[in-house]
């Protein structure tokens, strides 16, 4: 699978997770300036690994879908007290399934936030493709009900969170292909479905570009990367076209600089990486300020596609 990484600890670490040929989930870690040993988790998987970052408790947690018949999903976490992982045998966490969900058909979609809940968790059905949404209460120590979103999804669910009493869900229409995006919140509970219109190729990236504003990158139908944004409740009116060919989901990453600027990466044709970066406008819009380049290339294109 593609690899997930997550920075985190102090001092800090860099910790890396992929899911092996044979389904297993390894991970390294660079410590101290030196890289760790490759370490098997002990779980196989059939999704790719997900991860969040529990800030107050300086928690990493890894969620996946197991490699059975059952399609149920999986946890795994550090323990920062202990200093190691919770398990590295193939009994990872399944208190979540209980209820409604029958298994997943997708990879879950997972936040950590500081509250009263720490971890979101969204997946697609397993039967239906919808979407359920469950949390969990660290004051009760217990998962909440499952919540049905209603709806039939392609792809994996997409989730992020600005705020530690918001979140914000991504998903493809499955008889549409448009964008749709449901809110969260403590005070008011869910918001929408909001259809974002369009047809679209792959699955949306989303980053928490500054206080309030969402930007939203996805692969269009004719396969160029297509950008829209949301400042505080109101979205931008239409997608632009950003000019940039593509044959995978693009991959967008604020970066830390004075003026809000994302970093915009995707798979050209032949496998070519392409990277570029853009700096938010006050009125939803991007300017380029560092042209496309290639960056590499031989990476597979069958990466994040919605159907």
């Amino acid at each position: 699978s593609q690899p997930a990484s997550i920075i985190w600890g102090n001092p800090k670490r860099l910790s890396v997770i992929y899911i092996r040929d044979d389904n297993m989930v390894m991970t390294s870690a660079l410590h101290n300036g030196d890289w760790g040993d490759w370490e098997a988790l002990g779980a196989k998987v059939s999704s790719p690994a997900v991860l969040c970052h529990e800030a107050r408790k300086d928690i990493i947690h890894v969620w996946a879908r197991e490699d059975t018949k059952s399609k149920l999903i999986r946890h795994n976490y550090w323990e920062p007290d202990l200093d190691r992982w919770h398990t590295l045998s193939s009994d990872w966490e399944s208190g979540i399934n209980e209820g409604v969900a029958n298994g997943a058909r997708s990879a879950p979609a997972v936040v950590c936030r500081n509250s009263t809940t720490t971890n979101d968790v969204v997946i697609y059905d397993k039967d239906l493709s919808s979407p359920l949404h469950r949390q969990w209460n660290s004051t009760r120590n217990r998962w909440g009900p499952w919540q049905g979103l209603n709806g039939s999804y392609l792809g994996d669910p997409v989730l992020v969170s600005s705020t530690d009493d918001r979140i914000d869900f991504f998903g493809i229409s499955k008889s549409s292909k448009s964008l749709i995006y449901i809110s969260w919140t403590l005070s008011s509970g869910y918001t929408g479905p909001h259809d974002l219109k369009g047809s679209w190729k792959s699955v949306p990236s989303v980053v928490v570009t500054a206080s309030g504003r969402l930007d939203v990158f996805i692969l269009s139908k004719n396969g160029t990367v297509n950008h829209r944004a949301l400042l505080g409740s109101t979205w931008s009116s239409e997608w632009s076209d950003l000019g940039i060919s593509a044959t995978s989901a693009p991959l967008a990453t604020r970066l830390d600089t004075t003026r809000p600027q994302i970093m915009l990466q995707v798979i050209g044709t032949g496998g070519v990486v392409l990277s570029s970066e853009w700096e938010a406008t006050d009125d939803g819009g991007l300017k380029n300020v560092v042209p496309i380049m290639q960056i590499g290339d031989g990476l597979s294109e069958n990466w994040m596609a919605a159907d």
